[in-house]
This record gives structure tokens, sequence and C-alpha cells, in this order.
């Protein structure tokens, strides 16, 4: 089926800033008659917002579909269940289901696993770049973050094709462009990735209850279901959103980042002069290109956005994309800038209690990969043979669908 794109949505899928900075000036929070959703464009709105968590709900209430005429369409999720966790969870089980993770994932669990992800980034360079060619979306930024992701949660390399499969699934069912039949297909793959890590997490709690030696995160989410912090299936809940956000945050990541030193030969030169200056790069690239363009919330009381008055049931879409290249906050917005004094408070990763947990592995991978294609390489850039490089349709995700790079390898 052919999806009948609304005029603004296709306005706004591949190059969306434009259309952003215009809407900044003219009408900073957005009403979307299409979708009935308000688009919130401001980096100061969009920081009142993530504050009002009392007023404004994380949990998932709708998504976007097509519907039999090819239309896309607001359908409400209804909210509850087992998808509000983690991201999608209010207080006070935000703060639980947070609390077990944030030493799995912090920066010093991370820094311990950079020799294996360094290794796994190097083999599948050096397979293609010495051929002068490399498409870099499936051979490093696709493969890297399932594969990284699969490792801090105790499963098995083996696996993560399948896991791929099935993380990729359930983002698209919130990309806007999947119809009743694709649908119907995603749930299947979800249902098949919650009854795999349903088995993972009982073999865990028979780990834990034993004492034997930890796997990885699915033993740490064990560990709290047996202390009794949160029960078994908010525990499955958790393991499936990980690894769908750990695998296509850094997908997106990763890939923008070789898309920035391809079009950028000044930037390109500059790191392959000082490597120490990669993470302030991946900083700007984040704030420039963040991997979703944005989070939903649910007014649950009458509050004020921007100016605009919100009732009860209403839905915002805080968008970081935008508030990313506010020019009321960051000088220039569009160009990078590698010593931006205030680069820590772009919102690629959110912002506040609902900061992402695993921004420290995805900036970790996307260092990594951004080092070793420097140091295989002498010089990168777009192969024109492939014409301009494809965004994957996705009104939720920010992720390169294929990039096609000419390298002259280093040795």
């Amino acid at each position: 089926m052919t999806t009948a794109l609304d005029p603004f949505v296709a306005e706004v899928l591949d190059d969306p800033y434009p259309t952003w900075a215009r809407l900044r000036i003219e009408q900073p929070v957005f009403r979307v008659p299409q979708f009935d959703v308000y688009l919130v464009l401001r980096h100061a709105d969009v920081m009142d917002a993530i504050g009002r968590t009392v007023e404004l709900s994380n949990n998932l209430t709708a998504f976007v579909m097509v519907d039999d005429a090819g239309r896309q369409i607001l359908i409400d999720a209804g909210g509850g269940g087992g998808v509000d966790v983690l991201a999608t969870a209010d207080e006070p089980f935000h703060t639980v289901h947070r609390r077990s993770l944030n030493r799995p994932f912090g920066v010093g669990s991370m820094a311990g696993l950079e020799p294996q992800f360094r290794t796994m980034v190097a083999e599948r360079l050096a397979a293609t770049v010495p051929t002068g060619h490399v498409e870099w979306v499936h051979t490093v930024s696709s493969m890297l973050p399932i594969r990284a992701i699969a490792l801090v949660m105790g499963l098995p390399d083996s696996d993560h094709e399948r896991l791929k499969l099935w993380s990729d699934a359930g983002i698209e069912l919130l990309s806007g462009f999947a119809d009743g039949a694709r649908i119907a297909q995603c749930m299947a793959h979800v249902a098949d990735h919650v009854a795999y890590l349903g088995e993972r997490l009982t073999s865990a709690e028979e780990r834990v209850e034993h004492g034997a030696p930890p796997l990885g995160v699915i033993d740490t989410l064990a560990a709290a279901v047996l202390a009794g912090e949160y029960d078994a299936d908010d525990a499955v809940s958790m393991a499936v959103q990980l690894v769908g956000a750990g695998s296509d945050s850094t997908t997106g990541l990763t890939g923008s980042c070789a898309l920035h030193l391809a079009i950028d030969p000044d930037v390109q030169q500059l790191l392959r002069a000082e490597p120490a200056r990669i993470p302030a790069f991946v900083e700007e690239v984040l704030r420039l290109e963040a991997p979703f363009r944005g989070h939903f919330r649910h007014v649950r009381v009458a509050c004020s956005i921007g100016g605009v008055a919100l009732r009860p049931g209403d839905r915002l879409l805080l968008m970081w994309g935008a508030a990313n290249r506010d020019p009321e906050v960051f000088t220039d917005p569009d160009r990078i800038d590698l010593d931006r004094s205030n680069a820590n408070r772009q919102l690629g990763f959110g912002w506040g209690i609902h900061h992402c947990v695993g921004a420290p592995l995805a900036r970790l991978e996307a260092r990594l990969a951004v080092e070793e294609l420097l140091a295989s390489t002498r010089s990168i850039s777009l192969d024109p043979r492939a014409g301009a490089p494809r965004w994957v349709p996705s009104l939720f995700l920010r992720r390169l669908e294929e990039l096609h790079l000419v390298v002259e390898p280093a040795v």
C-alpha cells in the first residue's frame, strides 16, 4: 500500500530543520491538526515541559498508523500496561525501574567493555575498507549497537540477528508508516521478543538464586524481581525497551557521525590531527541529529506551555531535534562547533529524570566507531554514484537507511 503522505509530514521527513526554524518563530507550540498533536519546538518550552512531571505523563497513549485508505491517522493506545516502563513510566514507578539500572549502565561499567566493542568495529572495517567502498549503515551502524547491547544484557552474540529483527519491529510500530497488516507482523515479532526475553529472565533468576556469576543486565533485572522491586512482566518489558532503544538510538547516532565526517572535510581533517576532540564531535552530531525526533507527553492536568493552554487528554511531542538547533541557546546552531561552550545543554538523549539510561553506552560506541573509521582510512567522502543518503521513513526515529562512502585505506 502506498502511504498518502500528508503535505506537512512530507515537508519534515528528510530535512525537517528549515520548517522547525520557521515554526520556532511563528508557532513554537504548533498543533498538527491532522494528528491533533502539539509539537513543542523551542528549547525553553521543551525544558519547561520536561519539568512538568505532575501535569504531563510519559505514558504511551497513542501512535500513528496508516489506515486502509493509505492515510496516516492517530490511534488511541489506551496507555498503561507493559509498555509503560523506564522511558514511558511515570513516578513512582520510573524511579524504581531506573534505580536498578544506573550502575550497570554507568560510565565505569561501560569502560570495561571498550576493547570488545572496538574489536567488533575494527573487524568489520578490515573486511570492507580495502575495497575502497563502505556501506556504513549495514557494515557498522546496524551491527555494532545490537551486538553491544546483547553483550551488556548478557544475551548470546549468536542471537544478535534475530534481536535486531525484533527490536526493529518494535520501533517500526511507532514509525507512523505501518499499516494494519504490517502492524500485525510487527506485533508477532514483538511477541517473539517478549517470549525470548521471558525465558532468559527465568534462567537468570535461577542463576541469581544459586549464586552463579551474572551474565549481564538480565541478571540485574532478575535480582530486582527476586527482591520484590518490580514483577517479572515489568522486567521483561524493561529488557525489550533496553534492547530496542539500545540498538536504534546508537544506530542513528553512529550513522549520523559518519555522514558528517563525509560531508565536512575540515572537521574530518581536524579530528584526524586531534583525535582527542572526537567526543566533542559526537556531542555535536548528537545535537544536530537527535536519534529520536521527539518523545510524547500526555496532558493529565490542565497547564500552559509556551503560552498555549493545554487540557487533560491533549498530547505533545517534545521535539529534541528542533530544540537542539534553537539559536536562542546555540550560536550558529546548524554548524558543528567543537568548542561549543554549552554543548551539554543539547537534548539528544532527553533531559531530567528520563535522560536516557543508555547514554554512556551510546556515546562510547559512537566514539569508537569514529576512531576506528578515521584510523583505518586516509579520506572519507560520499559515494556520488549512490545518490543522496536516505533516511528511514519514520515520525519517531532519525536514522539513515543507507550511507555509501568512498574511502581511501590508511595502508
